[in-house]
């Protein structure tokens, strides 16, 4: 069960995952140039608290093979593994559980399963007792995070009101010269923005504040300086204007007041500073006679500083004496004459990278335990008789009409019409891929005929609603009947029968998080939501149901395999109360002027969209129509810039759809309704394709993931065995009696991998495919395992060494750290590929330098994860220059190798 305790946590361990990464780009990028490093370091901060905040979200989830990591530091002597205990799983299992309702709670924005028994109306299950548990260290991890979230805030708050009050407090500075000389030095630093100069008494060094109105102060002693000090001093300053450093230091700030908690966080806000200060110095030496005059200019202004210290509140947004103090330091030894700012593109890049790398680390969650189970034949079960009246026979489809009055957005998804087409297997594949079941109920997608989403009103004091919050109420449809009880296996946990009315449903006991329930409506309908919309539910079945807002747009919907309804005011409220900025003026008058709206998307030989809204009155429906055209024109205009940043041919397809839709999409007026239609051929082949494409990337991704982890970890067991026995393993290690016996490094490491047991096993006096030890190629651990399998599972090794005598493991002394002359981080030692070699075969990737190069990448692949002597996994892509590979896999070229070059 995730609780919100576990939520942090979990943002805790992503936030510093991300860290880890992105400190090692700011130390590479600050080579550059201060600028570069001060870039690198705001993007990291910013993505490091918007990965924190994915914690809390479903989104985005890579569902990778389960991995074991090894925490061991020091080598034990090889021992056989301590068998589980009798009757206990040795691997922790994940336990699932309904979704809780999305407004009582942060907490629920998890989908947070436990254990559930589908209720049985003839033979009714016992209720499971459970207790209230305990408040447990994760709570209390909420109530500290909560406590320091509110102490960050607070001194961030009380920081701006300090800011104001020194803005305030100021003294225009009206010295002619002086003023001139800003003027003078904003034309040559290309600075376009108005600044204003004061005087500010109570600080001791001057400072840049403000964003929107720049404002620089100086200190009351600034008359004393001469003209050189006065030029350094405002190019300075001005340097932090041109760069917008303010906003930069406001924005960190902000993110450490959600970061309070991280020591990285905190490093990185001071190195963001510091940079900030020393591209400002860079600058300002430019245009100051170089790195020389300029240095002295300061050492001259920090010997005639006082000691006067900030306001403890003002210290997070002015610098410092002690800042003061290292940027002489730092400038006599580095950066001195480093200036240039990173281009456009670089900026770019730098944050679609730094972006990519937070949602990839966001992804890394703990899997679901979700899997398909087999409907047992059974016999039908019959209908539950309500008030005596037997109900009518359920159709195909469940109703969305059906779902209680206070639905406010309802979101539904038909796989069977997807399913039906055997030429769409890759769509439907891609659809398992990316749709996670799990939200509602664990039932296959192959098998699921129909997926409603429900979102209702806010009741009982539950608080303000959150804009894509989870669903309150999930319900899914079998294509045939289930064994509800069986499908819910897998989310066992504390769970007790409720009577209701005529009605029993299953109460989730979620410790402190609101209770969930299970509903079953019929063998091939269930419900997973919040107790008390489910007891909604069982009220409205044995009564007329009220209308609701969306009812008459829905009636005149052409439904599709997608279909979405929604009441416009809530939608309103919901975009009002988002903390995200949404620029809705351009179709403010749809929302305004609409009563609700539904949706269809249709695929099949063609894409059909279909949109209707009602209006409030016929008056707004002539509003309503020109706004929607506007909004088509607007989009018209944009498809060719769009189509034209498609460069690979899945996105072109997927443009050029778009494009067509666009193209072909009318608005008409009905009465107090608007349609608004479209279609467009499809190429259903072109479609498969496509989807086969996107299957193709993701099994890449998800093999370089887990090959990458592999390398990591077999790293980490071969130093381990270097600590021990003082060198590391060579590819082919002599065993036995007779010491002549061949076996492969693999083997050599099992007992530093945790497999003493398979360690022991292994007969060193035969071959490796000898009788004993052929036997062993199935138990072939996980991360030797070749991530390209097809049908069975591989027992062929999908992590190589190279071996010869000028690679790192073929040194003609032993294999030693001290050995590798070019430094283990600049030595290959390991890499993840693919080739027909069983796990104990003796056999790895040869390398001879008078001879050409060895494959190391596979098909239609870009790269391939490897791992450095030093045991870090980098990635080396397929363009890399032979010669640089021959760099890299040789111990002792002495080689100069810049890392951008592979």
């Amino acid at each position: 069960m995730i609780t919100l305790g576990s939520a942090l946590w979990l943002g805790i361990l992503h936030s510093t995952l991300f860290a880890i990464l992105g400190i090692a780009a700011y130390l590479w990028l600050r080579r550059r140039s201060p600028a570069a490093g001060a870039l690198a370091a705001s993007s990291v901060l910013v993505v490091m608290t918007f990965v924190s905040a994915l914690a809390f979200s479903p989104w985005p989830r890579w569902d990778l093979p389960s991995f074991r990591v090894v925490q061991r530091t020091a080598i034990e002597p090889p021992a056989r593994d301590p068998a589980p205990a009798e009757g206990r799983d040795p691997i922790p299992r994940v336990d699932l559980a309904a979704r809780t309702g999305w407004l009582e709670t942060v907490a629920s924005l998890f989908p947070s399963m436990a254990s559930v028994e589908a209720h049985r109306p003839t033979a009714p299950e016992p209720a499971l007792a459970f207790g209230s548990p305990a408040r447990d260290w994760r709570s209390w991890l909420a109530i500290a995070f909560v406590a320091g979230l509110i102490i960050g805030l607070t001194r961030l708050t009380i920081g701006l009101v300090s800011m104001r009050a020194l803005r305030r407090e100021s003294l225009p500075l009206v010295d002619p010269s002086l003023l001139e000389l800003v003027e003078v030095l904003r034309a040559e630093m290309g600075c376009t923005r108005t600044v204003d100069l004061r005087v500010a008494p109570s600080l001791s060094t001057p400072a840049t504040i403000g964003g929107r109105r720049p404002l620089i102060l100086v200190p009351s002693e600034w008359a004393s300086w001469d003209d050189d000090e006065r030029r350094a001093v405002i190019a300075h300053e001005l340097a932090h204007v041109c760069r917008g450093d303010y906003l930069a230091g406001l924005v960190a700030q902000m993110g450490l007041a959600v970061q309070f908690h991280h020591p990285l966080a905190h490093w990185l806000v001071a190195r963001l500073r510091l940079e900030q200060e020393l591209a400002a110095d860079a600058w300002s030496a430019r245009l100051n006679g170089g790195a020389g005059p300029y240095l002295s200019t300061l050492a001259r202004m920090a010997i005639r500083r006082d000691d006067r210290r900030l306001r403890w509140p003002a210290r997070a947004f002015l610098p410092s004496q002690e800042t003061f103090v290292t940027r002489i330091n730092m400038l006599r030894t580095d950066h001195a004459d480093r200036h240039a700012r990173p281009s456009s593109l670089m900026r770019a890049t730098t944050l679609a990278a730094t972006v990519a790398t937070g949602l990839a680390v966001a992804g890394f969650r703990p899997p679901l335990a979700a899997q398909e189970t087999p409907a047992r034949a059974a016999t039908p079960k019959s209908p539950v008789v309500q008030g005596g009246v037997a109900p009518a026979p359920v159709p195909d489809d469940f109703d969305p009409k059906s779902v209680p009055p206070e639905t406010r957005m309802f979101f539904e998804v038909r796989f069977a019409p997807l399913i039906s087409r055997a030429d769409w297997g890759p769509l439907v594949e891609l659809l398992a891929a990316g749709i996670r079941t799990g939200d509602g109920l664990p039932v296959p997608l192959t098998v699921t005929q129909q997926w409603i989403h429900i979102w209702e009103d806010v009741r009982l004091g539950s608080g303000q609603p959150t804009f894509l919050a989870p669903p309150s109420a999930v319900i899914t449809r079998a294509i045939r009947p289930q064994d509800w009880t069986a499908v819910t296996a897998p989310m066992r946990g504390p769970s007790r029968e409720v009577k209701h009315r005529d009605r029993s449903y299953i109460l989730i006991d979620q410790g402190s998080l609101p209770k969930a329930a299970f509903l079953t409506v019929d063998d091939r309908t269930a419900i997973m939501g919040r107790e008390d919309l489910i007891r909604l539910m069982i009220e409205d079945r044995s009564e007329p149901s009220s209308p609701h807002a969306w009812d008459n747009a829905w009636d005149r919907l052409t439904r599709g395999q997608v279909n979405l309804a929604v009441e416009t005011r809530w939608l309103r409220r919901q975009l009002a109360n988002t903390s995200a900025r949404i620029n809705l003026d351009v179709i403010a008058p749809l929302l305004e002027r609409t009563r609700a709206c539904a949706a269809g998307i249709s695929v099949d030989r063609e894409v059909v969209v279909d949109i209707v809204a009602e209006a409030h009155s016929t008056d707004d429906v002539r509003t309503i129509v020109e706004t929607a055209r506007a909004v088509l024109t607007l989009a018209r205009n944009a498809m060719p810039s769009l189509r034209e940043k498609a460069e690979k041919p899945e996105l072109v397809f997927l443009a050029g759809s778009l494009a067509a839709l666009v193209d072909a999409a009318t608005v008409e007026a009905d009465g107090r309704f608007v349609h608004l239609r479209s279609r467009a051929p499809l190429d259903a082949a072109k479609l498969a394709e496509v989807a086969a494409a996107l299957n193709r990337q993701r099994a890449t991704f998800l093999d370089q993931t887990a090959a990458a982890n592999h390398l990591k970890q077999i790293s980490i067991a071969l130093h381990n065995y270097h600590s021990r026995f003082d060198h590391f393993p060579s590819p082919v290690v002599l065993g036995g009696k007779s010491g002549k016996v061949p076996h492969s490094w693999r083997v050599e490491i099992l007992p530093f991998l945790n497999q003493s047991d398979l360690y022991n096993a292994y007969n060193f006096d035969e071959p490796w495919d000898g009788p004993n030890n052929i036997k062993l190629l199935d138990r072939i651990p996980e991360v030797f395992r070749s991530q390209v399998t097809k049908g069975k599972p591989s027992t062929n090794s999908g992590i190589f060494t190279f071996s010869g005598p000028a690679t790192m493991f073929g040194i003609k002394d032993r294999p030693t750290v001290s050995n590798v002359r070019d430094g283990c981080a600049n030595t290959l030692m390991l890499v993840a590929t693919t080739r027909d070699i069983p796990w104990t075969r003796p056999d790895d990737i040869p390398f001879d330098l008078n001879r050409p190069l060895p494959d190391l990448f596979g098909p239609g692949v870009e790269g391939t994860p490897v791992a450095f002597g030093d045991g870090s996994v980098r990635f080396l892509k397929r363009s890399i220059e032979p010669d640089i590979l021959k760099a890299l896999i040789t111990p002792a070229g002495r080689e100069v190798i810049p890392s951008d070059s592979y």
